[in-house]
Parts: C-alpha cells; structure tokens; sequence
C-alpha cells in the first residue's frame, strides 16, 4: 500500500507538471502569433509620410513633417506621480498627493541611476483616505514633462502641454471572498469568529478591495514612424499622438503582469498606511507588445472564468519565474519550430483535400458522360 501511494503521488506530481508545461507552451504560442500579427498589420497599414497643415497653434515646439515619436532619444525628462482616489486628477497644489519625483530621465538611456542599469527605484507609505478604507479605489496618476517644466496646468510660467504626457492605473483590485463554514474533523470545533460563522451560513460572498504593493513603471524605448488611425489593437490604446504635429507621445506602461494574484493582501478599515515599492525602468518594443498580448488575454480570461484564469495565471508565472532562462529559450525555441510544422502540415492537408475533391468530382463527371443509357 505505500508503494501504491508513492506511485500515485509521483503519478500525480508528473501529470501537474505536464499540464503547466503545456499551459507554458500555449501561453506563448499565442503571444508570438500576436505579435507577429502585430508586426505584419502595422507594417500593412502604416502610410506614407503626409505634410500636416498650419493649426495656427502657437505652442507648436516640434518641427517636421514626417510621422514619429515627438521626442527623440536623448531628451530629458522629469516623472511626477501621484496618488488619489479617483481616475481624474488635479490637485496638483496637494504636497500629500505627490508620491515620488524623479528628475532629470534621459529617454533611451539604459545606463542610468545608482547601479548603471537604467533602474531607478522609491519605496515609501502613504495615508489612507476614509474611503479608500472602505473598498474605495486607489489610482496612481504617472506625468513625463520636460525637465524644469510643472504637470500642473495652473503653472503657466512651466506648464507646456505638448510637453507633458500621462497616463493612470487603479492599483487595488476588487477580489470576491467567498465564506464556508470549516471545523476541525477530531475536536468538531472552529477558529472562525462568530461574525465569520454569521456570514458562513448565509454563503455570503463579498467583494473586497486587496493590495500588492509593487509596481513597475516601463517608458517604451521606441522611435517607430506610426501613424494615427492605423495602430493595430490593442497597442492603439497606449499610444497616445499629437493633434498638431501627427506624431506620438513615448509609451507609457504601468507593469503588474508579476504581481501574483496570491499576494493580495485586502484593505479595511483597521489600515492607516500602505506601502508600496515603485521602479522605472526602459523596455523594449517587442517586450511591450508581449506583455500587451498577455494582458489582453488575461481580460478575456477573466470575463469567461474568473478564478480559474487567475490560478492558472499564477501557475504560468511562478513556472516563468523559476525556470532557467535558458531552458526557457529552448522551450520558446521547440514552440516556434513546433508550430511552423502545424502549419506546413496543415498547409500540405489542406492540398491534399483539395486534390481529392477535384479527384472525385473529376471521375463522377467523367462516368457521367461515359455511361450509357440504358
């Protein structure tokens, strides 16, 4: 009998690690078709470069014709963030409000900061709101502006607004807690509160704010001539372009893709302070467009199944995070090559079909007018 059970458990340890793998190699399957998919549209669709016309806008700071990024590499930048309750922000006058400000970002520079590894970092607490106490919402509100100039509007000796760029994200996340009764099977007692027992025996359901308390700024380093109206989805979203000049505002992306869902801690009313971890760092375009991907299917994952997509996201990342890059180069490697072969052997299917169609209609026909009548 413990043989029998060694085995089944060994059993049952091989199969789970078969099905991540599995999970692992579909995972990114999909995300090198999009961006190949991504690669081949934007590349179909972009248009020839077109001479804008004269707005008569005065604050007009960016000459050319030609689409592109309206900065080009090697400008200098200073980040401003700011915590708040709500999507929307302008209370720049709140010293509370400014969270982190990080001067003097030379865009495209991987060689930055204390270790010359283009990664600056902030770790520091703020205060809670009442409301974000009780399931409200916390929203960080990420402003570039040119170095020396102020985000806030209100400043017109340093407001420029073509020179600032934004974007926000709801760091909580809004997490259902579901209430079952438990009790220990030899004392047939429980832990859980009589509050807890309350709430157990309706099957209360609850859906609670949580917290994780990292998050990664990424400035994409990217200098592509897109064209207003023919970015493919999903990267349109992110990008945002100049009225004016028809160019394109450098692509901020707030990245929690390895923040595990496991550790969300909730937000009640017993917390005065969170922390919360920050890092800025540049990233590549072809990164961006992956974790674009990702995130793309996470949403769809999401509206279909909800905790099941978030385990098995859990799972694909904890497995990224702890296999050797190296084998995980191979795996990507096996997947592509892997792939190329379903389609060439699809492709080749497909052929075959169709001569064996054309086949058997060409020998029906051919009895057709052979036959004699009778």
């Amino acid at each position: 009998m413990p043989n029998q059970e060694v085995a089944h458990g060994e059993a049952n340890q091989e199969n789970q690690g078969n099905q991540t793998w599995k999970l692992v190699q579909n995972v990114i399957k999909q995300m090198l078709i999009f961006y190949f998919i991504s690669q081949v549209t934007s590349g179909f669709f972009r248009q020839k470069p077109q001479t804008p016309t004269n707005t008569g806008d005065s604050q007009s700071a960016v000459a050319g014709s030609t689409p592109g990024n309206i900065f080009s590499k090697g400008s200098i930048f200073d980040m401003h963030i700011y915590l708040a309750e709500y999507d929307y922000f302008d209370n720049f006058d709140d010293e509370k409000a400014l969270f982190w400000f990080q001067p003097a970002i030379e865009y495209g520079n991987w060689n930055m900061g204390s270790n010359k590894d283009g990664i600056f970092n902030f770790n520091g607490n703020f205060e809670l709101t009442e409301k974000m106490k009780n399931n409200g919402s916390i929203y960080l509100h990420v402003y570039f502006t040119e170095n020396g100039r102020s985000p806030n509007p209100n400043d017109k000796e340093t407001y420029a607004k073509r020179m600032t760029f934004s974007t926000f994200k709801r760091l909580n996340k809004y997490l259902k807690k579901t209430y079952k009764r438990t009790k220990n099977l030899l004392t047939g007692s429980t832990d859980q509160s009589e509050e807890y027992q309350i709430k157990a025996a309706d099957n209360l359901v609850e859906v609670i704010s949580h917290w994780h308390p990292n998050l990664t700024i990424n400035l994409i380093d990217d200098q592509s001539l897109w064209v207003q109206n023919t970015v493919p989805p999903p990267m349109n979203e992110y990008i945002e372009f100049d009225k004016a000049t028809g160019k394109y505002y450098p692509i901020i992306y707030l990245n929690d893709y390895w923040n595990l869902n496991a550790d969300y801690q909730p937000i009640n009313d017993t917390l005065t302070y969170l922390n919360l971890s920050l890092t800025f760092s540049h990233l590549q375009l072809w990164k961006w467009q992956l974790y674009v991907s990702q995130s793309m299917k996470n949403q769809w994952s999401n509206y279909f199944s909800d905790e099941a997509s978030e385990e098995d996201q859990d799972t694909l990342k904890k497995t990224l995070l702890d296999t050797n890059p190296y084998l995980l180069a191979v795996t990507v490697a096996v997947t592509i090559v892997h792939s190329v072969f379903e389609f060439l052997a699809f492709k080749n299917g497909y052929k075959i079909l169709l001569f064996k169609i054309r086949l058997n209609f060409f020998k029906k026909f051919r009895y057709s007018i052979l036959e004699k009548p009778k």
